[in-house]
């Protein structure tokens, strides 16, 4: 009976203590999600490697671990950003590293490059980029672009672009949409919007474009877009996470492919604005 008790003890310790330490992680979860290196992983060492100050040997991943699965811990992209996880079938430089073959996050970005080993913008390997399509044409050429203009969705005599044997829709979007009926949240695209955008177009380097790219309005702003008057005129839609993106306010279709009503504005307009007061939007 006592050997029962001693071990029903045990039993309560261990449960104590396993409860405990949840408790401890809890506690640590919560501090580090409260701590600014949370918001800004990328200066903090823990988040990517098993000591605070790696140095030499520590600084370096087993040989059988890809790094780049770090990056999806807290970036989340499948489908959209450049594509990753397949083999290319182009010669790919030295400087741009595979992983068992396969091009991965940090076979383009580059976690300590840029002076002083404090990384470039966008974390680009080789930056930083004047144009941030330089990056592209180690890999790509600037002619397999120069010839396609994605934005002509439909030739002068009704018929639809085709480009290397598919329509150029496929040149933005993962699979063909159907204007009658898809809506912005429904459509499938290859990548990120503003990295397809970038193929072609340089990013604008202003005070405008650095308070409004990527970033996530607040719950005013979100109003302002909600409001009736403004919904019926022209649609602002917004990217995953409910962020800002390119074609927020700009609209990339050609004029007549989209017929949904306030998503139609904008097309073949001047910069392709959504509306020539596109401010008053969000504003």
């Amino acid at each position: 009976m006592a050997v029962m008790t001693t071990f029903n003890c045990l039993i309560r310790l261990t449960i104590l203590a396993l409860v405990l330490t949840s408790c401890s992680q809890l506690r640590i979860d919560v501090q580090q999600n409260s701590d600014p290196a949370a918001k800004a992983p990328h200066s903090d060492c823990l988040y990517c490697h098993s000591v605070a100050k790696p140095e030499g040997e520590t600084a370096l991943f087993p040989s059988y671990v890809d790094p780049s699965h770090f990056c999806l811990d807290c970036h989340n992209y499948t489908t959209n950003h450049h594509p990753v996880n397949f083999i290319p079938t182009m010669q790919i430089k030295p400087q741009f590293p595979l992983y068992l073959g396969r091009i991965e996050c940090l076979t383009c970005h580059e976690m300590h490059g840029g002076p002083q080993h404090k990384g470039t913008p966008m974390l680009l390997r080789g930056g930083p980029y004047t144009d941030v399509r330089t990056i592209c044409f180690n890999c790509h050429t600037a002619e397999q672009y120069a010839t396609i203009d994605p934005h002509v969705m439909r030739q002068d005599d009704g018929s639809q672009t085709v480009v290397n044997g598919k329509v150029v829709c496929l040149y933005c979007h993962e699979l063909e949409p159907d204007p009658s009926q898809d809506r912005a949240n429904m459509v499938l695209f290859k990548a990120d919007v503003s990295f397809l955008c970038m193929r072609c177009h340089t990013l604008m380097h202003t005070g405008y474009f650095e308070k409004h790219f990527l970033l996530t309005p607040p719950d005013e702003i979100k109003k302002n877009i909600a409001r009736p008057e403004i919904q019926e005129r022209f649609s602002l839609p917004l990217v995953p996470r409910g962020r800002i993106t390119c074609t927020t306010c700009h609209n990339p279709h050609q004029e007549g492919i989209i017929s949904y009503g306030p998503s139609a504005a904008g097309a073949d307009s001047v910069h392709r604005l959504r509306d020539e007061n596109v401010c008053i939007g969000c504003h």
